[in-house]
């Protein structure tokens, strides 16, 4: 079924990482050290921002309401059920989208 503008405003998203967008971070300070500063990625910021990803999918669903990204370690799962719990308990939303994971996290070396 389609949303509707209205209905859209209703639903919301939360993505969670636990560790957030070092990876990235890390490799660029490394390219740094090594090679230089015109070896960093310009992508560094935008790859870095662990919300970017809550706004990429409520823009190609069309949800339009609570948006937001939890980095708490361990327990960002658990962070991000109870807050969309919290925005659907307190009334801000009648549905939350919510997405955990680290699927760019790796051990250094």
């Amino acid at each position: 079924d389609q949303l509707t503008e209205a209905g859209a405003e209703r639903v919301g998203c939360i993505v969670g990482s636990g560790i957030g967008g070092l990876p990235m971070i890390e490799q660029n300070y490394k390219d740094y050290m090594e090679r230089g500063a015109r070896r960093i990625s310009p992508f560094l910021i935008p790859a870095s921002i662990t919300n970017m990803i809550s706004g990429h999918i409520s823009i190609r669903l069309g949800y339009t309401g609570p948006n937001m990204a939890i980095v708490t370690a361990c327990t960002t799962g658990l962070h991000c059920i109870g807050m969309a719990a919290r925005l659907i308990q307190c009334g801000d939303a009648d549905a939350m989208v919510v997405e955990t994971r680290d699927p760019h996290a790796r051990s250094s070396r």
